[in-house]
């Protein structure tokens, strides 16, 4: 038999407190080292409580979303989500502070738990977790957003080898401080040789695709949010989650400039995502722009 055990742990994550306690034959130490540079005092208010046990006989309900991604639908107030290995219930308590508990096969989904009980909290806040790549240019963020295969990590890389700072590969936290949206580099994944803990302000928000030239085009309001709805983490399985998910992503919109970017494999892009960020908006988005939903 396993041995059983607790652990807790507590993190800042884009200014929202987390705590997580593990019990059964898992651990914490599935998280990346990453998270080491997240850590607060576990005396500070939690504002997301995150609770997972470990059972390998667990039986989740069938699942119509393709995994890792969870399936969800509301329970009143509450969301629950599942996949195969895992299931929870995800509540927002009448002091505001979010709970969720899930069962799982085994520690494997804990990331994976963490990310999604986060985003969630983050609509709750006035965020968003974007499916972005990002670079720091000249004390801002400008972050690249779009579906697998659309060169996210690619041009946040070229932007790498002119000097610049990258920030992310695949996602982004997104939340308004002090007036201004920020961007906070998550410990998601642990990849190596990113700026953990860093902040920036978002100077501008890109859909990106592939093209054998650099072209950028201001996008519209309403094809901005089409955008980025499109591209953010959101289990909005609630009408209060799906209502905040919209004026969330609005109120993005409405205070940072979106581009459809087309972009070819050089480090010149760099001239382009320089360019003013003044330039009119037009009526449509370039042919080639691709926006995907994307669940987790």
């Amino acid at each position: 038999m396993p041995t059983m055990s607790a652990e807790t742990k507590s993190f800042d994550l884009a200014h929202v407190g987390v705590s997580i306690r593990v019990s059964g034959p898992g651990s914490l130490n599935a998280l990346a080292t990453s998270y080491d540079q997240y850590a607060r005092p576990a005396s500070t208010p939690d504002r997301l409580a995150i609770e997972v046990s470990f059972d390998e006989q667990h039986s989740s309900p069938p699942s119509n979303a393709p995994y890792p991604a969870f399936d969800m639908r509301a329970d009143g107030d509450d969301l629950l989500l599942w996949r195969a290995d895992a299931s929870g219930r995800l509540s927002r308590r009448a002091d505001g502070t979010v709970h969720a508990t899930f069962t799982a096969h085994s520690d494997v989904v804990l990331e994976a738990v963490v990310r999604i009980t986060l985003a969630t909290t983050l609509l709750f806040d006035g965020g968003l977790m974007m499916h972005a790549a990002s670079a720091e240019i000249d004390g801002g963020a400008m972050l690249f957003s779009g579906p697998s295969g659309a060169g996210k990590s690619t041009i946040s890389d070229l932007l790498a080898e002119n000097g610049d700072t990258k920030l992310t590969d695949e996602l982004v936290a997104l939340r308004p401080v002090d007036g201004v949206w920020r961007a906070f580099v998550m410990p998601f994944f642990g990849h190596p040789r990113l700026p953990f803990g860093r902040v920036a302000p978002v100077r501008a928000v890109h859909f990106i695709s592939h093209a054998e030239g650099h072209h950028r085009d201001r996008l519209s309001s309403a094809h901005s949010l089409q955008g980025v709805l499109r591209n953010t983490v959101a289990y909005a399985g609630t009408r209060e989650l799906a209502a905040a998910l919209l004026a969330n992503a609005t109120a993005l919109v409405e205070a940072v400039p979106c581009f459809a970017l087309q972009f070819a494999r050089s480090p010149t892009v760099g001239s382009i995502v320089r360019q003013p960020l003044d330039e009119p908006a037009v009526h449509a988005p370039a042919p080639d722009l691709v926006v995907g939903k994307v669940a987790d």
